[in-house]
């Protein structure tokens, strides 16, 4: 064998060495977390959705987070039309507890099974946002934020429609950006951002190859502006999450 073969070979091997393993097909998915970030310096109670979580036996964490199992893994309700991969047809709950002062912005979650243990899963930390409070399903019942804000909400039902309102000064630049299907939420989110004619300044849907939709704008003049977010498929429920941020 020529060296340069012997190189090839050695190199092939290395490559396969290196090529991580998938995990057994008996193996727990965990697609997404409710809700879909925890805050640091506290113990926060997370349903865990995905594919086969109702055999999970204990749920670890790193970074000096922990984690445990509360209750049995059971079978998830996914309604018909629904696509079951993105819902997850089964959940557990753990209870998180993040240190104060956790400065990594996301911790991997393992869930652990008899079949054998998920990929990790990486759960955002971060200061909890507003609630999104109903009804605010259209530009007379919007809710009112103050920029900068995070509102953390649910696209509760289908057809449903979340309207925020704020206040901007003409000149002024302001980034609207909804992180859903990035946490691994099944919502797909489209985001219209209207003047206060209720004009539509901004329709964005997928933004910079990624699911979620963000934006920014120079406001046109003094006055009041809104941010409104529909699921693009009409589907809604409980776990269809989402963290919208203006600034």
């Amino acid at each position: 064998m020529t060296r340069s073969a012997v190189a090839l070979a050695l190199s092939s091997a290395l490559l396969a060495q290196d090529k991580p393993k998938p995990p057994p097909k008996d193996a727990p998915a965990v697609r997404y977390p409710v809700p879909l970030a925890v805050p640091p310096g506290q113990k926060t109670k997370v349903t865990l959705r995905g594919a086969k979580l109702d055999g999970v036996t204990a749920v670890t964490a790193a970074d000096g987070v922990t984690a445990k199992v509360v209750g049995k893994g059971k079978k998830a309700v996914v309604p018909n039309g629904y696509p079951a991969d993105q819902l997850g047809d089964t959940e557990i709950e753990a209870e998180i507890d993040v240190p104060k002062g956790f400065v990594a912005g996301h911790v991997a979650l393992v869930a652990v099974a008899p079949g054998g243990s998920s990929e990790p899963h990486r759960l955002t930390v971060s200061s909890p946002g507003t609630p999104e409070k109903e009804p605010n399903d259209g530009f007379d019942t919007a809710q009112e934020i103050t920029v900068p804000a995070t509102i953390e909400g649910t696209i509760g039902k289908e057809k449903d429609v979340d309207v925020f309102r704020f206040a901007g000064k003409k000149g002024q630049t302001v980034t609207v950006r909804a992180d859903a299907a990035r946490l691994g939420s099944p919502a797909d989110l489209l985001l219209t951002v209207s003047d206060s004619d209720k004009r539509t300044l901004k329709l964005v849907d997928d933004a910079g190859g990624q699911a979620d939709p963000s934006v920014t704008i120079t406001l046109p003049a003094d006055g009041v502006y809104f941010v409104s977010l529909i699921e693009a498929r009409d589907l809604g429920g409980p776990t269809f999450g989402y963290r919208l941020r203006v600034e």
